[in-house]
This record gives C-alpha cells, structure tokens and sequence, in this order.
C-alpha cells in the first residue's frame, strides 16, 4: 500500500464552499453543488422521516447502569455492553466491575454473550493480574463486528487518558467465531502504551482491519527514533496477530467502497490508501474524525470553539455533496449508508442529536441527553439516548421509516 508520506498535494486545489467558514483544498471538480444544511433549521420527526420507537433498554440491578450501546448490528439487534459484578468481590469502584457484551434486540431486552468478553489470550503473559478486558465502541461490516479493548480493574491498570494496552477483538456474527487480531504487548512488548486517539474505532474493508495505535517510532515506516508516535496498523482477517504498521497517521476509517482505508496523516490532510484527497486550510480549524459508508463518507471538521462542521463526500467520487453545521463544537458521528446521525458526545456544548439523510433539506431532531448525546445508526435503526427522571441513561431503538 502507498505510504502517506509520499502522496503529493499538487492534484488538490484551494476552494472556498460559499457559507462554510473555513477553505478547503479539494481534488478539481469535487465541490460542484454543495448543499448546505444547519442543525439550527433542524424539523421535528415526522416532517421528513417518521421515527417508531420499538423500544427502550431497562436499568441495571443494583444501581448499576443498564446496558448500553456499542454500535447496530443490524435492523433487528444492537451490540450492547451490561455491567456484570463478580460474586464475593468487594466492589469499591466501578472500574472493578466486569462488562459483558451480548445484543439488545428491538424490544430493548439484553442477552449476555459471555463468549465475546472471555480471556480470548493470555498476551503472551502480560495480564499476570487476570484483569479482565473493557470493550469499547465498535463497528460492524458484513458479518464482522471489530472493536478495542484495554485492561481494567485496579488502579493504574485501567484505561486511563495517558495509558492503553489495546488488544483488537472481532466476532463473526455469521459462524460464531471469535478472535484476538492483535494486542500492543505482541506488538512491541511494551504492556502500556501511550493512548492514541479515542475516536478511532477499529474497522474493516472486508479483507483488512484498520485502527491507530500509539507505537515506538522505529516500527513505522520512514521514521526513526525512540519515541511513541501515532500510526496506521493493519491486520488481515484471515491472518488473525499479523499486524503491520502501514503509516504514520491518525483517525483510521476502513474504505467501504474499495480494499484499502482512510486516514489524516501527519500534515493534518486527510488520505485515501496514501493519496491525499482533502486538506482543511483555515488556522485553527482540523479534521476531528471520519466515518466511511458504502455511499458517503463523512468528515467532521472541528474548530474547538465554533459549530463543527460535517463534510460529505460521494465515497465512490469523492464529490462533495453536503456542507452541515453540527450545532456543537464537537460531534460524535455515526453512519448507516446514506445516513447520518451526531450528537456532542460528553462535551459540555449543545446536548441536541439529530439525524439526517443525503438529499435532507434539513436535520431532524433526535431529541437532547446532555452527557450522553451519542445516536448510533445502522440500516433503518436508530437508537437514541435517553435520561430517566433519575439522571439514568436508557436507550430507545427507532425505526427510520
């Protein structure tokens, strides 16, 4: 695969889309009609897609929360994670409490599936402790769910800001099959490993699986050096623990359309398989993180202070089609072919979610769960987060009709 570092910009030209606030540099004739969409015209359900609500997750026994939700599998089941207590431990902090993923089916009702969060490995002995593994999001292509984990369960071995021992976890929902693609301590022997970014779930094109990792310079391609530095790892499906370092890089999001997957390389500018396909020129202003379907692929591009903006591109011609400003200073995105949902995540700005799909004159309202403003879509469902009169977070599972 072609590295980043040797694609060449000259193919990219400055443009100015008329209504967003910062230049872009595009390849020629990508930025025709662009339509240009605000959260703030946004319109209630119905006015534009009817949303049925199926139903709702319950809360967890104890005070625990319910269980919650790590990505759509498809029209009929969500993956969901539920906090499990082990019997006869005495419970001090919530970080000690094993998570359990399993599905959440329309209803809202959750069934464990232990099989998916058991001690796949051993790490080559570098979990002497037993901690066990917390799942995070993840993302489903065909038949494979993908996501990371990092050790939890004492202090100073959670995953923390700093620190990560990452291992890639993918379970074919087809067979059954469950495997460990790789773990930062097979990688470079290091059990801890400075924390890449949090945005960057693990994804695949069908062949591969991409994800970014904090690694010693000496294993990426064209550096050197001994310091820890952000990069493109690659692992085949069939060859489960044969992680190469692609590039030097950020944010990672598998190509739906062809084998190979994109990323923002160290010049902040984002690349398909090494060729640079756009570049964000105005100060101040960055790509926050991508999200690649089988119709668009969808960049959020953050200022820290001002709305972000959602770009969104034709994945087969990388046109630009939509302009969107979010509402929020940061957006969490999902995506579901030619679909949309965001919310701000857990940042502290506007709590509102909305959803939209390609050809939308504008958002719709999804409703607002300040702390938890996170949709996840896939296929025709939604699920939303919703706060009980008790501050606890439930999930509610719509159809997009």
């Amino acid at each position: 695969m072609p590295q980043s570092s040797g694609s060449q910009t000259a193919a990219l030209k400055a443009v100015q889309v008329p209504g967003v606030p910062f230049e872009l540099n595009l390849a020629p004739g990508s930025a025709g009609q662009v339509e240009i969409v605000r959260a703030v015209d946004a319109v209630a359900p119905g006015e534009l897609h009817k949303l049925t609500e199926l139903g709702v997750t319950a809360t967890g026994d104890g005070g625990l929360p319910g269980p919650s939700v790590r990505a759509v599998l498809d029209d009929e089941a969500v993956l969901g994670a539920q906090l499990r207590p082990q019997l006869g431990i005495e419970i001090t902090d919530l970080a000690q409490v094993p998570t359990v993923l399993g599905t959440i089916a329309t209803d809202g009702t959750f069934t464990e599936m232990p099989e998916l969060t058991g001690e796949l490995a051993r790490l080559s002995g570098a979990n002497p402790d037993d901690l066990y593994f917390e799942p995070q999001d993840a993302t489903v292509h065909g038949d494979w769910v993908l996501w990371k984990e990092g050790s939890a369960g004492e202090h100073g071995a959670m995953p923390t800001l700093d620190f990560d021992d990452w291992r890639i976890v993918g379970w074919n929902k087809a067979n059954g099959e469950v495997q460990e693609f790789g773990a930062a301590f097979l990688l470079h022997g290091e059990r801890f490993a400075p924390r890449a970014s949090w945005s960057a779930a693990p994804s695949t094109d069908g062949q591969d699986i991409y994800y970014e990792a904090k690694v010693p310079s000496q294993l990426i391609p064209g550096s050197a050096g001994d310091q820890w530095a952000s990069a493109i790892l690659r692992v085949p499906l069939g060859e489960p623990g044969a992680v190469e370092v692609v590039a030097p890089g950020t944010l990672p999001f598998a190509d739906q359309v062809s084998p190979g997957s994109y990323w923002v390389n160290d010049n902040g500018v984002l690349v398909r398989n090494g060729t640079e396909v756009m570049e964000v020129l105005t100060a101040g202003w960055q790509i926050g993180s991508v999200v690649a379907t089988s119709e668009i692929v969808t960049v959020v591009v953050v200022q820290g202070e001002s709305p972000a903006w959602l770009l969104v591109l034709d994945a087969a011609t990388l046109q630009l089609r939509a302009a969107i400003e979010t509402g929020a200073d940061w957006s969490e995105v999902s995506a579901s072919a030619a679909s949309v949902a965001w919310g701000n995540g857990t940042a502290n700005s506007d709590p509102q979610m909305y959803l939209w799909q390609l050809g939308d004159v504008a958002p719709t309202r999804l409703g607002s769960t300040q702390g938890m403003s996170k949709p996840i879509i896939g296929g025709n469902l939604l699920s939303v987060p919703e706060l009980t009169e008790f501050g606890a977070v439930v999930w509610s599972l719509q159809r997009i009709e």
